[in-house]
């Protein structure tokens, strides 16, 4: 076992004198020597607020076990109550006379404790707001007083410069108001900063100013030593137990965190930094998380790796649960345990295991633990509780005829029958980080730091190299097999069955899992439940409150296993990936089948339908007439347009439904529109070209009376009128155009009138050209036999 630092998570802030996790979220609080108070999220890496009431240095925080309240103490000798909620102070404690050190709230009272370089502990009642019990006796700054853990052990701890530790009962508070000492501990030789329960045993733990980290022992009746633990070397500012196990964890100011081994007295682990000095630690209340405060900000370490290994058959699915293997049958809903594991680490900690591999006919458990290089075999074919047979290899994959083995250190990988036994070996020569499952039975994937690497047992060649950072697992799917996806730290790759890429994913936060239903694939990250499809298409399904990993997919029925191993059921619905999913296997049918019973509905499921080329189907799920209209005239249904277009009556849209009749051969509509634009020139050529000359001599009498020169002039031209084409020049003022229009088409008693006006007006007369024929008219129509209402286009 190794202590690590979790490197998706470390602040840069004042220096972090006090960390509290939440019990249930994954929020964490972290009170500064600036006078302020951060509240983090974990798993999303954000500030999520920051609490403003203290004036000076805040030197502990604390959130209720189950009220969401905090509690905060500084050097303002200020205790606030603060509601997360609402952001805002619920109450503030006074009465201690200098800087507040640790303040805790009792895990079912009412109550909170606190210590103060005033030399006093005192207790209140937060909902009262009251001091109800002060506990004089020690003869310096008193530097941490905790309350025991379980709530009916009435007992308190305190630690102070005067080199002593003192062990109250406050078994009395409720009924007399008092408590009085029980022991009195006085083996450090320099004060003491740090006192402690174990949560379950019978420990003390104390942190001092003699550079030491000493262990007592205590019953009913007296307190003995039980070792010292040396290894710091300047003050150790705070000691805690971890609560599922035998381990101690220490700070100091010579900017090192010690894990130790309290049944061995060793230490396991160091993680030491190079500027910055360490003055508090936060344990979650899982055990496995440690947040530790130091002169620049604050850091997370975990204890070990917290993902649960999950395997799943055709009806049966495996999983590991608190240091034990179970077994899930899908068809009666029916958990139980298989087997349990042997503990393979210091202080009680389960190593971590990296996969699980089950043989085809179910008879063998291989269970891999890739930081010690080996995996256990098991046999579970006789239903009984087996012992593993240890074998090289942390990381195994199941072939058609045995298992693959990759020995890291030695950078090969051995075939091995289910006996543990070697058929032959392949030693490589890339040296990568890790071995997964392949995309097909016979291969397996190589994880380096760049890359994923594909390669087939059997040809011992690669087969495909794709560039991805920290590969973790691969899954298959697809309705016959036909892609794979393979999971980084933070991307997920679709494969398809020729092994190119069909699409890639970067996520923000970490990718936790994932698991195919027939081309869909469903994943997690640290905060959400999402999908993606081969063609990239992807969303959001649900916010996850914790993080979880994806066992099997069967919507909108999903299993997830947490963090504790603990297999959850979780409905969800499906209509928004299956919606996706029918657009992308163009099912049409099923699609216009979800829009029509409205499982599917908004303003993006218009928008995405548009833009995928679907405009007809996005018709059927709208019911405004601007979005109608739109939609209609893109997928050219100029009923349904038509009837959106009479509702708005607005004149661009009428002009739109006019362009698109043109366009799709409908004239009627067209006609309709241009009729209410009053579009005379596009409804006379309209009426040419469809042979309406009843039409188009109607709307050129129309457009005499109202005035439209142009109109008139076009309309005239377009049928041929000689007479109103010299009458629309004349009426537009055009007076010689007309003349001589009326000379050329041989008008002679029209062109007489025109004359004398323009003499009447002091005008000369414009010059004839002396071939005074009359010339043909240049647009004479054609008589059409018979006048077409639309015609026939490709679009």
């Amino acid at each position: 076992m190794s202590l690590r630092v979790n490197p998706s998570f470390e602040t840069r802030t004042a220096r972090v004198k006090g960390i509290s996790f939440h019990p249930t979220r994954s929020w964490v609080l972290a009170s500064l020597h600036n006078g302020k108070i951060q509240l983090w999220d974990m798993r999303t890496r954000t500030l999520l607020h920051v609490y403003e009431g203290h004036k000076g240095p805040v030197r502990s925080v604390q959130f209720h076990p189950d009220r969401p309240i905090f509690v905060s103490g500084g050097d303002d000798t200020m205790i606030i109550v603060w509601s997360y909620t609402s952001h805002r102070e619920t109450c503030r404690l006074t009465g201690h006379m200098d800087y507040v050190r640790t303040v805790q709230f009792h895990p079912t009272e009412p109550w909170i404790i606190s210590s103060s370089d005033d030399r006093t502990i005192r207790i209140w009642n937060w909902m009262s707001r009251q001091c109800i019990l002060i506990l004089p006796g020690h003869e310096h700054y008193v530097m941490s007083a905790f309350f025991h853990p379980k709530a009916n052990i009435p007992l308190v701890v305190s630690a102070s410069l005067d080199q002593t530790v003192r062990v109250w009962d406050i078994s009395g508070l409720k009924e007399r108001g008092e408590g009085v000492v029980k022991f009195l501990i006085d083996g450090h030789q320099l004060g003491v900063n740090w006192a402690v329960f174990h949560p379950n045993q019978q420990y003390i733990a104390t942190a001092s100013d003699d550079k030491t980290v000493r262990l007592w022992k205590y019953n009913d009746t007296r307190v003995w030593e039980v070792c010292c633990l040396r290894g710091h070397s300047s003050i150790v500012s705070c000691v805690q137990f971890m609560p599922h196990c035998d381990v101690l964890i220490s700070n100091s100011e010579d900017r090192t965190v010690k894990l130790w081994d309290i049944t061995k007295r060793t230490l396991i682990s160091s993680y030491r930094r190079e500027r910055d000095r360490f003055w508090n630690i936060g344990i979650h209340p899982n055990g496995n998380v440690i947040g530790c405060g130091h002169d620049s900000g604050m850091i997370i370490f975990k204890l070990n790796e917290q993902r649960i290994p999950i395997i799943k058959t055709d009806d049966r699915l495996y999983y590991l649960c608190r240091g034990a293997i179970r077994v899930f049958e899908f068809a009666g809903k029916k958990d139980s345990g298989l087997i349990n594991l042997p503990k393979r680490s210091n202080a009680g900690i389960n190593e971590y295991i990296g996969n699980l591999v089950i043989d085809e006919n179910r008879k063998y458990l291989i269970v891999c633990y890739p930081k010690q290089n080996s995996h256990d075999l098991y046999n579970i074919s006789n239903g009984k509780e087996s012992t593993g047979i240890p074998v090289k290899g942390g990381y195994c994959v199941r072939l058609k005829q045995g298992y693959a083995a990759f020995d890291k250190g030695a950078s090969t990988i051995s075939i091995r029958k289910y006996d543990g036994s070697v058929i032959r070996s392949i030693t490589l020569t890339e040296r990568p980080e890790r071995m997964v499952k392949g995309p097909y039975l016979g291969s397996v994937v190589f994880g380096t730091k760049e890359e994923a690497i594909i390669f087939d047992i059997e040809s011992q060649k690669v087969i495909k190299v794709v560039k991805m950072k920290a590969l973790k697992r691969v899954v298959s799917g697809g309705a016959y097999g036909e892609y794979c996806g393979l999971i980084g730290k933070r991307q997920v790759v679709i494969l398809n069955n020729k092994m190119e890429v069909v699409c890639k994913n970067n996520e923000v936060a970490k990718v936790k899992s994932g698991v195919f239903f027939g081309e869909t694939m469903f994943y997690t990250t640290t905060s959400h439940l999402k999908y993606i499809l081969p063609n990239g298409e992807g969303g959001v399904i649900k916010q996850l409150e914790s993080v979880m990993y994806l066992a099997d997919a069967r919507p909108p029925k999903m299993y997830l296993v947490n963090r504790e191993g603990q297999l959850k059921l979780l409905t969800i619905n499906p209509n928004e990936y299956l919606f996706k999913l029918n657009v992308f296997s163009k099912d049409y049918s099923t699609l216009v089948s979800m829009v029509e019973q409205r499982d599917v509905i908004g303003q993006y499921v218009v928008g995405y339908l548009r833009n995928k080329g679907l405009p007809e189907i996005a018709l059927q799920c709208v019911r405004d007439p601007q979005i109608r209209a739109d939609l209609s005239l893109k997928c050219l249904d100029l009923e349904s347009a038509f009837d959106a277009c009479k509702q708005l009556d607005s004149p661009l849209m009428w002009k739109s439904l006019g362009n698109a009749a043109m366009i799709s051969g409908h004239q009627e509509y067209a006609d309709k529109a241009y009729q209410k634009t009053q579009d005379a020139t596009r409804a006379s050529y309209l009426y040419v070209s469809c042979g309406a000359m009843e039409k188009l001599d109607k709307i050129m009498k129309v457009t005499e009376k109202w005035g439209d020169f142009d109109a008139h002039f076009t309309c005239s031209t377009l049928s041929g009128n000689k007479v109103q084409i010299v009458k629309s020049l004349f009426d537009a003022g055009q007076m010689k155009l007309s003349y001589l229009a009326a000379k050329k088409h041989g008008l002679e008693e029209l062109a007489e009138k025109i004359a004398l006006e323009i003499k009447n007006q002091g005008n000369q007369l414009p010059t004839i050209p002396q071939n005074n024929k009359p010339i043909p008219f240049a647009c004479q129509p054609t008589n059409h036999l018979l006048v077409i209402k639309s015609w026939p286009t490709v679009v």
